[in-house]
């Protein structure tokens, strides 16, 4: 007999059933399977259907943790090259700017 506490949560509509999906098994270190144990008790919601909602957010998102900015993302890339830091302090360059790209002209 089994002692598994069944989900009080109910499945989202449009939700696929269980007998439709495909099993799927995976090794996660012993501190990662506490921290899923303890979100998926207190969301009321079994271990797998935690892990399909964060796979598919993390799916959806491109990889990109839902609530970061470009910035944030590319924070440490600010700087990263060498030249002047605003290319307006070059005369040179403001001379040509909002001119035609046709030599000719």
């Amino acid at each position: 007999m089994s002692t598994k506490k069944k989900s009080t949560k109910q499945p989202e509509s449009g939700a696929p059933s269980p007998r439709s999906m495909k099993n799927m098994s995976l090794k996660i270190s012993p501190d990662l399977e506490s921290q899923l144990e303890a979100r998926a008790r207190i969301e009321g919601i079994s271990k797998s259907s935690l892990v399909r909602e964060a796979v598919s957010e993390y799916l959806v998102h491109d990889g990109v943790p839902a609530g970061k900015s470009f910035l944030d993302q590319a924070r440490d890339l600010a700087g990263c090259l060498e030249g002047p830091e605003d290319l307006s302090v070059n005369p040179a360059y403001l001379a040509t700017y909002g001119g035609s790209a046709d030599p000719a002209s």
